[in-house]
Protein backbone atom coordinates (compact mmCIF):
# COMPACT_ATOMS: atom_id res chain seq x y z
CA UNK A 1 0.00 0.00 0.00
CA UNK A 2 2.36 2.63 1.06
CA UNK A 3 5.75 1.72 -1.02
CA UNK A 4 6.74 4.18 -3.83
CA UNK A 5 2.94 4.77 -4.67
CA UNK A 6 2.03 7.61 -4.90
CA UNK A 7 0.30 8.50 -2.10
CA UNK A 8 -4.27 9.46 -2.03
CA UNK A 9 -3.77 12.08 0.37
CA UNK A 10 -0.43 13.67 1.93
CA UNK A 11 -0.45 16.81 4.11
CA UNK A 12 2.98 18.69 3.90
CA UNK A 13 3.77 20.75 6.81
CA UNK A 14 0.25 21.84 7.69
CA UNK A 15 -0.55 24.54 10.28
CA UNK A 16 -3.70 25.57 11.23
CA UNK A 17 -5.64 27.74 13.96
CA UNK A 18 -8.65 27.00 15.79
CA UNK A 19 -10.15 30.57 17.14
CA UNK A 20 -6.92 32.21 16.95
CA UNK A 21 -5.24 29.38 18.95
CA UNK A 22 -2.54 27.24 17.51
CA UNK A 23 -4.33 24.06 16.61
CA UNK A 24 -1.41 22.17 14.08
CA UNK A 25 2.09 23.13 13.61
CA UNK A 26 3.33 21.16 10.84
CA UNK A 27 1.34 17.97 10.30
CA UNK A 28 3.19 15.79 7.94
CA UNK A 29 1.00 12.43 6.78
CA UNK A 30 0.29 10.20 3.89
CA UNK A 31 -2.80 7.47 3.28
CA UNK A 32 -2.43 5.30 0.46
CA UNK A 33 -5.93 4.00 -1.68
CA UNK A 34 -7.30 0.95 0.07
CA UNK A 35 -5.35 1.87 3.70
CA UNK A 36 -6.40 2.36 7.14
CA UNK A 37 -4.43 5.03 8.96
CA UNK A 38 -5.04 5.34 12.28
CA UNK A 39 -4.45 8.91 14.43
CA UNK A 40 -4.00 8.64 17.66
CA UNK A 41 -3.87 10.84 21.15
CA UNK A 42 -5.28 12.32 23.99
CA UNK A 43 -7.78 15.44 23.61
CA UNK A 44 -6.29 17.91 21.94
CA UNK A 45 -3.93 16.52 20.24
CA UNK A 46 -4.94 17.90 17.26
CA UNK A 47 -6.73 14.89 15.74
CA UNK A 48 -10.34 16.22 15.09
CA UNK A 49 -8.33 19.31 13.82
CA UNK A 50 -6.63 17.02 10.89
CA UNK A 51 -9.14 15.72 9.48
CA UNK A 52 -11.44 19.21 9.33
CA UNK A 53 -8.25 20.65 7.87
CA UNK A 54 -8.84 18.07 4.68
CA UNK A 55 -12.27 18.66 4.38
CA UNK A 56 -11.74 22.18 4.38
CA UNK A 57 -13.63 23.10 7.54
CA UNK A 58 -10.38 24.20 9.45
CA UNK A 59 -7.83 26.50 6.74
CA UNK A 60 -4.44 26.06 6.78
CA UNK A 61 -2.28 28.98 7.57
CA UNK A 62 0.48 26.85 6.19
CA UNK A 63 1.62 23.96 4.26
CA UNK A 64 -0.10 22.34 2.04
CA UNK A 65 -3.14 18.94 1.34
CA UNK A 66 -2.55 16.91 -1.99
CA UNK A 67 -5.67 15.09 -2.93
CA UNK A 68 -4.98 12.59 -5.95
CA UNK A 69 -1.62 14.70 -6.51
CA UNK A 70 -3.28 17.92 -6.46
CA UNK A 71 -3.46 20.66 -4.07
CA UNK A 72 -6.91 21.47 -2.18
CA UNK A 73 -6.05 24.79 -1.39
CA UNK A 74 -9.11 27.34 -2.48
CA UNK A 75 -10.99 24.29 -2.94
CA UNK A 76 -14.60 24.10 -0.61
CA UNK A 77 -15.76 21.72 1.14
CA UNK A 78 -18.60 20.80 -1.28
CA UNK A 79 -16.10 20.77 -4.13
CA UNK A 80 -13.76 18.09 -1.81
CA UNK A 81 -16.80 15.70 -1.13
CA UNK A 82 -17.63 15.67 -4.64
CA UNK A 83 -13.57 15.07 -5.63
CA UNK A 84 -14.21 11.89 -3.52
CA UNK A 85 -13.71 12.81 0.40
CA UNK A 86 -16.11 11.73 2.96
CA UNK A 87 -16.49 12.97 6.73
CA UNK A 88 -18.09 11.73 9.61
CA UNK A 89 -17.53 13.34 12.64
CA UNK A 90 -17.89 12.43 16.53
CA UNK A 91 -21.41 11.18 17.50
CA UNK A 92 -23.47 9.35 15.02
CA UNK A 93 -25.37 12.32 13.68
CA UNK A 94 -27.66 10.93 12.04
CA UNK A 95 -31.21 12.59 10.35
CA UNK A 96 -33.66 11.60 13.18
CA UNK A 97 -36.92 12.38 11.26
CA UNK A 98 -35.92 10.19 8.41
CA UNK A 99 -35.79 6.01 8.19
CA UNK A 100 -32.65 4.38 7.45
CA UNK A 101 -33.11 4.20 4.27
CA UNK A 102 -34.07 7.62 3.78
CA UNK A 103 -30.95 8.68 5.33
CA UNK A 104 -28.44 6.55 2.78
CA UNK A 105 -30.85 7.52 0.12
CA UNK A 106 -30.47 11.67 0.55
CA UNK A 107 -26.45 11.74 0.81
CA UNK A 108 -26.73 10.09 -2.89
CA UNK A 109 -27.05 12.33 -6.48
CA UNK A 110 -26.85 9.51 -8.40
CA UNK A 111 -29.86 8.46 -10.67
CA UNK A 112 -32.62 6.23 -8.80
CA UNK A 113 -31.02 2.42 -9.84
CA UNK A 114 -27.91 3.23 -8.68
CA UNK A 115 -29.24 4.68 -5.64
CA UNK A 116 -30.92 1.63 -4.83
CA UNK A 117 -27.97 -0.50 -5.52
CA UNK A 118 -25.91 1.31 -3.24
CA UNK A 119 -28.26 1.38 -0.58
CA UNK A 120 -28.22 -2.66 -1.37
CA UNK A 121 -24.92 -2.85 -1.16
CA UNK A 122 -24.60 -0.83 2.31
CA UNK A 123 -27.28 -3.26 3.70
CA UNK A 124 -25.55 -6.35 2.60
CA UNK A 125 -22.50 -4.90 4.42
CA UNK A 126 -23.98 -3.78 7.46
CA UNK A 127 -26.79 -6.42 7.43
CA UNK A 128 -28.25 -5.53 10.67
CA UNK A 129 -29.82 -2.52 9.31
CA UNK A 130 -31.92 -4.64 6.67
CA UNK A 131 -34.55 -5.56 9.00
CA UNK A 132 -34.26 -1.94 10.02
CA UNK A 133 -34.47 -0.19 6.55
CA UNK A 134 -37.49 1.86 7.36
CA UNK A 135 -37.16 2.01 11.08
CA UNK A 136 -36.77 5.78 12.08
CA UNK A 137 -33.04 6.49 12.55
CA UNK A 138 -33.11 7.66 16.13
CA UNK A 139 -35.37 4.29 17.38
CA UNK A 140 -31.97 2.35 16.73
CA UNK A 141 -29.39 1.59 19.12
CA UNK A 142 -25.89 3.19 18.75
CA UNK A 143 -24.79 1.18 17.10
CA UNK A 144 -26.95 0.37 14.33
CA UNK A 145 -26.66 4.64 14.10
CA UNK A 146 -23.47 4.57 13.60
CA UNK A 147 -23.63 1.74 10.75
CA UNK A 148 -26.10 4.08 9.40
CA UNK A 149 -24.03 6.97 9.38
CA UNK A 150 -21.19 5.67 8.09
CA UNK A 151 -23.54 3.77 5.17
CA UNK A 152 -24.49 7.34 4.39
CA UNK A 153 -20.67 8.56 4.01
CA UNK A 154 -20.25 5.37 2.24
CA UNK A 155 -23.29 6.53 -0.32
CA UNK A 156 -21.01 9.15 -2.25
CA UNK A 157 -18.88 6.45 -3.09
CA UNK A 158 -16.00 7.90 -1.63
CA UNK A 159 -12.34 7.32 -2.59
CA UNK A 160 -11.97 8.21 1.31
CA UNK A 161 -13.44 7.90 4.70
CA UNK A 162 -12.27 10.80 7.39
CA UNK A 163 -13.49 8.95 10.61
CA UNK A 164 -13.84 11.31 14.27
CA UNK A 165 -14.10 8.65 16.87
CA UNK A 166 -16.36 6.37 15.65
CA UNK A 167 -16.05 4.11 18.81
CA UNK A 168 -17.73 6.57 21.63
CA UNK A 169 -20.11 4.93 23.04
CA UNK A 170 -20.55 1.62 21.84
CA UNK A 171 -20.15 -1.57 24.07
CA UNK A 172 -16.98 -3.39 22.84
CA UNK A 173 -19.17 -6.06 21.31
CA UNK A 174 -20.54 -3.52 18.50
CA UNK A 175 -17.48 -2.17 18.27
CA UNK A 176 -15.74 -5.03 17.49
CA UNK A 177 -18.69 -5.32 14.56
CA UNK A 178 -18.45 -1.96 13.58
CA UNK A 179 -14.49 -2.47 12.91
CA UNK A 180 -14.79 -5.48 10.89
CA UNK A 181 -16.82 -3.93 8.68
CA UNK A 182 -14.14 -0.76 8.19
CA UNK A 183 -11.63 -3.41 7.40
CA UNK A 184 -13.94 -5.00 5.03
CA UNK A 185 -14.62 -1.15 2.76
CA UNK A 186 -10.95 -0.99 3.34
CA UNK A 187 -10.48 -4.11 1.32
CA UNK A 188 -12.49 -2.76 -1.76
CA UNK A 189 -10.47 0.28 -2.02
CA UNK A 190 -12.06 2.95 0.29
CA UNK A 191 -9.05 4.54 2.37
CA UNK A 192 -9.95 4.81 6.16
CA UNK A 193 -8.44 7.76 8.35
CA UNK A 194 -9.62 6.84 11.77
CA UNK A 195 -8.94 9.28 14.48
CA UNK A 196 -9.28 7.59 17.75
CA UNK A 197 -8.58 8.13 21.35
CA UNK A 198 -9.05 4.37 21.91
CA UNK A 199 -5.81 2.86 20.80
CA UNK A 200 -5.97 -0.70 20.73
CA UNK A 201 -9.09 -0.20 18.83
CA UNK A 202 -7.77 1.49 16.06
CA UNK A 203 -4.89 -0.57 15.89
CA UNK A 204 -6.05 -3.61 15.57
CA UNK A 205 -7.49 -3.15 12.37
CA UNK A 206 -5.22 -0.25 10.77
CA UNK A 207 -2.33 -0.47 8.48
CA UNK A 208 0.05 2.65 9.91
CA UNK A 209 -0.55 4.88 12.94
CA UNK A 210 0.63 8.72 13.65
CA UNK A 211 0.62 9.78 16.94
CA UNK A 212 -0.40 13.82 17.43
CA UNK A 213 0.40 15.57 20.50
CA UNK A 214 -0.05 19.07 21.08
CA UNK A 215 -0.55 19.63 17.24
CA UNK A 216 2.42 17.36 15.89
CA UNK A 217 3.11 13.95 14.96
CA UNK A 218 5.35 12.70 17.63
CA UNK A 219 5.48 9.36 15.85
CA UNK A 220 4.60 7.36 13.08
CA UNK A 221 4.64 3.65 12.19
CA UNK A 222 3.63 0.43 11.43
CA UNK A 223 0.51 -0.14 13.80
CA UNK A 224 1.57 -3.91 14.07
CA UNK A 225 4.69 -2.53 15.70
CA UNK A 226 2.74 0.19 18.02
CA UNK A 227 0.57 -3.08 19.30
CA UNK A 228 3.44 -4.60 20.09
CA UNK A 229 5.47 -2.03 21.62
CA UNK A 230 2.23 -0.94 23.60
CA UNK A 231 2.13 -4.13 25.04
CA UNK A 232 5.72 -4.87 26.32
CA UNK A 233 5.51 -1.32 28.12
CA UNK A 234 1.90 -2.61 29.68
CA UNK A 235 4.12 -5.70 30.93
CA UNK A 236 6.76 -3.24 32.36
CA UNK A 237 9.33 -4.43 30.14
CA UNK A 238 11.27 -1.19 30.61
CA UNK A 239 11.32 0.13 26.84
CA UNK A 240 10.89 3.35 27.77
CA UNK A 241 7.58 6.05 27.53
CA UNK A 242 5.00 4.30 25.72
CA UNK A 243 3.79 6.06 22.44
CA UNK A 244 -0.03 5.30 22.78
CA UNK A 245 -1.93 7.06 25.42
Amino acid sequence: MSGEAEPLLALRDVAAEVDGVPALTGIELAVHPGEIVALLGPNNSGKTTTLRAVMGLVPASRGDIEFRGASLAGIPVEQRARLGIAYLPEGRRVFPGLSVQDNLAVACDADPEERRRRIGEIVELFFPLKERIKTPAWRLSGGLQQMTAIGRALMSDPLIMLLDEPSVGLAPAVLRDVLARLRIIASRGTAIVLAEQNAAAALSIADRAYVLDRGAVIASGLAADFLIESARDAAGLGLGAPLIR
